[in-house]
This record gives C-alpha cells, structure tokens and sequence, in this order.
C-alpha cells in the first residue's frame, strides 16, 4: 500500500494579490501546503519582499483546508515571543491550519537594517535557543508563567494568554540546505524538514540519515518527521525547456555550493566570489550587476549541468516525472515541493492533474 504524500505550493511575490490568488488556487487544485517567503528584500528578478504573516492572514480568510506557514522566517527580524503570539493568532484565525517555517536567516535580510549577524556557529545555537523558548512560551499561561535564561534569550515570569489551537503546538518545520547540526535537530525536537534546495538521491538519503539520527537520539519515530523533496518538476518535452532550466539553474550554483559540491563541482568554488553565496549576498544594485555578469559569464561545464537536470530534477513525461519521485519516497519523501522552474503556473496544474492523484 503506498503512503498518501503531501504536496507544498510555495511562491515569494512580488505581488501579494497574486501569491493571494495563487494560494487559493492551490488549495482547489489539491496541493496541501502554501509557503509564502518571508524577506524584506531580493535578489533580482525579485519575488521575495512580502511581509509573509500579512500574506499568511489574509490567505486563511479565502481558504479552508490548506496548511499555511512562512518559507522561512528568522530569528533576528522578530523575537520569538513575537513569533510565537503570532503564530497561535493565525492559529486560531484559520482554524488550526498554521506551521512554522524556521531558518539561520541571511545577510540581507538583517545586516542592511542595522541587525546583528553572526558566525554560523552562533546562529544555529540562537535558533534552536529561540524554538525552544516559543515552546516554553506555548505552554505557559498566567497561572503557569515560565521564566528563563538562556545564552540569547532571557524570559522572567513570562506567559502567552492565548495558547495555539493546536496542542502542545503548531508543527515546526526547518528550512536547513546542508547543516548536520540543524539535520540531527529535526529529528530530535522538530517536525519537519524544508530544504528548499535539490539533491541528487545519494545526497538526499545521507541528510535523511541525519535526521535519523536526531530521532534515533530522542527516541522518536521517524514516521512523526515530515520529510520533504524540493525537486523542480516539468511536465514538458525536455527538449522544449532543457535550455532555459540549464540557464536558470545557474543561479543555484551560484547560491548555493553545497548543490555544487554535490554535483562534483567542488574544483569550482575557488572562482566563485563567497560573497555571492545566498546567505552572505548584498542586495545592492552594484552586487546585483556583478552577480549577474558572473552568471552570464561563467561557464558550467555542461556535463554538471547535465547531471543537475538528470539526478536533481523530475523533467519530462508525467510517467517520467513519477519514476524520478517515486525514487526520493522510496529514500524517505514523505511531501513534495515542485518548484517548477520553468512555466511555473502551468506546471503546478499539471503536476495536480497528474502527479498528485498517483501519490495519493
């Protein structure tokens, strides 16, 4: 008997009526998440610079059954305590239907407004210190203050008079590209995992194994871990889209080099200035028209990109886009998240009409 998979529909902007219209469309398409990015600002084209709990909100009111969360929020633009009322708000506003998206957070979103950023180190510690004090903040009441101090966080009798509708609380999930700190937390203390970025299945099933890890430590069941695919999906000719995907995908090698170890790319990362990794890049015009010289001039041997559409993607046929998922579920999928890169609205429909009945 096959297990019922979830599906994510996730989008940015930069139109809020859009991502509005989009998410309502999701849910009456089937799909049973709607991420909504949570940014101040972007790298061009932009997408995400929308205040995600407005957003959030505003797409409980028209919806009714879908699950809703920020892809993902930080620590450092919004205290926890903040996080957490907000959340239990929403909570009750769509009836129970609100999860947590959680992140490390990124330069651009904090140091241009005068917020601290740390070293990596630090800022995992701060992000597990501040899910843990949401938590404590989720349980307390009035007669049941909680007080506490920790290395970032300090709460002194502190309580939330408005518990989360859903209990002990919402469903936390981790937005984590490569950390083994942050995979081994998801599976002690967390409830799901976003990675936002592909994998080829090798590098899937060793992140899968650390988050086992995490659940083995606790003593949990992995069954209760949301484990989710990020995989570009294209129901097309492959042949019609090849070209633009490749072009496209570019930008990942340039974000994100752990996608580029995984690839074999390794001898690459040197000519790749660490400025433009995702978590460290400037939103300036300047950085911006550099960043996109280097992607319109550097040249990614075409076998790595070749191998990224091949092992990281689900291209072509529905039957062909089916074989390529079955074999990340079969690794431990247990939600996927599409991201059609190319014709993106088309794309999700297709992949309703087609894909999600079969995992169903």
């Amino acid at each position: 008997m096959k297990r019922s998979i979830l599906f994510s529909y996730a989008q940015g902007g930069p139109d809020p009526k859009v991502v509005v219209h989009n998410s309502v469309n999701a849910e009456k398409l089937g799909y049973d998440y709607v991420w909504v990015a949570d940014h101040f600002t972007d790298t061009k084209p932009v997408t995400a610079v929308l205040d995600a709990w407005t957003v959030l909100s505003y797409i409980g009111s028209k919806t009714k059954s879908v699950y809703l969360g920020p892809g993902v929020t930080d620590v450092y633009r919004m205290h926890p305590a903040k996080i957490a009322n907000t959340m239990a708000t929403l909570d009750h506003l769509t009836s129970g239907r609100i999860f947590l998206g959680i992140g490390a957070g990124e330069i651009m979103n904090t140091q241009p407004y005068g917020m601290i950023w740390e070293d990596a180190k630090l800022r995992i510690a701060r992000l597990k210190e501040a899910i843990n004090v949401m938590k404590m903040l989720w349980r307390s009441s009035s007669n049941n203050p909680v007080s506490f101090k920790g290395q970032f966080y300090n709460l002194t009798n502190a309580h939330l008079d408005l518990p989360p509708l859903q209990q002990p609380f919402p469903r936390i999930y981790m937005g984590a590209f490569r950390s083994p700190t942050l995979l081994k937390f998801i599976g002690e203390q967390l409830d799901g995992w976003f990675p936002a970025t592909p994998n080829t299945l090798e590098s899937f099933k060793d992140k899968v194994n650390l988050i086992s890890e995490g659940v083995e430590k606790s003593r949990r069941n992995i069954l209760d871990i949301d484990i989710i695919l990020s995989i570009p999906t294209v129901i097309d000719d492959k042949s019609n889209v090849i070209k633009e995907i490749k072009q496209k995908f570019k930008r990942t090698l340039f974000y994100h080099r752990d996608v580029l170890k995984i690839l074999g790319g390794s001898d690459l990362i040197e000519s790749l200035p660490k400025n433009f990794e995702y978590q460290y890049i400037s939103t300036t015009n300047n950085t911006l028209s550099d960043f996109q010289k280097m992607i319109d001039n550097f040249e990614f041997p075409d076998e790595l990109l070749d191998k990224a559409v091949d092992e990281m993607m689900a291209i072509g046929t529905v039957d062909q886009c089916i074989d390529k998922i079955a074999k990340f579920v079969e690794a431990g999928a247990t939600h996927i998240d599409p991201g059609p890169p190319v014709d993106s609205e088309a794309n999700y429909e297709k992949i309703a009409k087609h894909i999600i009945p079969y995992f169903r």
